[in-house]
């Protein structure tokens, strides 16, 4: 079964052999025309030479939108083989951090493997390295040793370090993290919370009641209420 690129290259090779017919029959007509003297005759070689010559343009045209066409083909493969290698890496990769690596860590080493990979995806040959030979080496670059430390916490249970309870049990790394990010959700939900004294009034939120500016001592008959 032939590929899309054979029957590119074999329709390339019938628009060639068509072209140089074209222009052989160009040739032929033109010859004719300088060697005739009959008026009648002359007329039907330059209808000919002009057929041949309108062939040819189409031929030429075709060729070049061809080509336009396979390039652009092309690019989308490539564009295609890129993002398929970019995920490929990515999920090997992530897997390594996270089962080789503390969860602060892991966290800037995967911060670290996107950016790497997005500067990796613009280089040429970059779906053509072996796979193997890229985990290798982004892998070194982002310091794993190989060695696995722990069991791999899913993408999606990452959200709070104290979710790694259940992969990590009573490890001090997690307990660690876990409990520097309770402490900040407790600060700042307990922020309007502060116990005071008994019996303090709590501050007045619109101390002008309403008012866009404190009041003032008005003169009488500038008062809405007839005090006077």
């Amino acid at each position: 079964m032939s590929t899309p690129t054979d029957r590119a290259e074999a329709h390339a090779r019938d628009l060639a052999r068509f072209q140089a017919i074209a222009m052989h029959a160009a040739e032929k007509a033109h010859g004719a025309i300088e060697a005739t003297e009959d008026a009648a005759e002359l007329c039907a070689l330059i209808s000919a030479l002009s057929k041949a010559g309108r062939v040819l343009r189409m031929s030429i045209a075709l060729e070049t939108k061809l080509a336009r066409d396979a390039g652009r083909d092309a690019a989308v493969l490539t564009e295609k083989a890129v993002a398929t290698r970019k995920a490929r890496l990515a999920g090997t990769l992530d897997r390594m951090i996270w089962t080789q690596m503390r969860p602060m860590e892991a966290e800037a080493a995967t911060a670290d493997l996107r950016e790497r990979l997005e500067a990796e995806a613009l280089l040429d040959g970059f779906a053509d390295e072996p796979v193997e030979a890229q985990v290798e080496r982004i892998a070194g670059l982002l310091g794993l040793t190989g060695e696995a430390i722990g069991p791999y916490v899913p993408a999606s249970l990452r959200h709070r370090p104290s979710s790694f309870r259940h992969f990590w049990g009573d490890d001090e790394a997690w307990e660690d993290e876990a409990g520097e990010d309770e402490a900040e959700d407790d600060e700042t939900e307990g922020v309007d919370a502060v116990a005071r004294p008994s019996g303090e009034p709590q501050p007045n939120p619109d101390p002008f009641n309403g008012r866009l500016a404190p009041p003032i001592d008005l003169p009488s008959w500038e008062c809405d209420d007839d005090t006077s």
